[in-house]
């Protein structure tokens, strides 16, 4: 079915090398493994080698294992970085977007042009409010900001409307 053989499927003893590592064994120099899947599925595969392949020699695999130790522990530790670096990332974006109100507390006006997404689409944020960047806001003259907050409590308490987050 696949382009390997099966390591169950074959004939003899074979072990891989961070098998041969634990059993503190080497390989000599120049072995040539045999590429194999692991087990029946066909998702993995790995190179398999005969103990006739390797030599005894404990330290050394001990190092081996040690050095693989070290490799895998780096790589954890930059890929959680990674990981949180983008969840930095989305985390300050979405505080970057606010409701209408939210907005006019902050002492900001959404523009009638402004460009509004659901909370659905932003990390963190309500499902059922709209939000919109600073970038659609702009900052209003001394007596603007109190008109338009009354304005819009007027406009939501005459339509009974359930506030969505965008400016009525």
């Amino acid at each position: 079915m696949g382009k390997f053989k099966v390591k169950n499927e074959v004939k003899g003893e074979w072990y891989t090398e961070k098998q041969l590592n634990e059993m503190g064994m080497v390989l000599k120099r120049g072995a040539k493994g045999v590429t194999m899947y692991t087990n029946g599925f066909y998702q993995y595969a790995a190179d398999y080698y005969t103990l006739k392949q390797a030599r005894k020699d404990e330290g050394k695999a001990k190092a081996i294992i040690s050095n693989n130790r070290k490799q895998q522990r780096k790589a954890r530790k930059e890929e959680k970085e990674s990981e949180m670096r983008i969840l930095e990332a989305q985390t300050d974006e979405a505080e970057m977007w606010h409701t209408a109100h939210q907005w006019l507390e902050l002492g900001r006006i959404p523009d009638d042009k402004a460009i509004w997404r659901t909370g659905k689409s932003l990390l963190g944020k309500s499902e059922s409010y709209y939000y919109c960047r600073i970038d659609d806001t702009h900052e209003p003259a001394m007596d603007e900001i109190e008109r338009v907050k009354a304005d819009q409590e007027r406009k939501y308490q005459e339509n009974e409307a359930k506030y969505n987050g965008r400016m009525m």
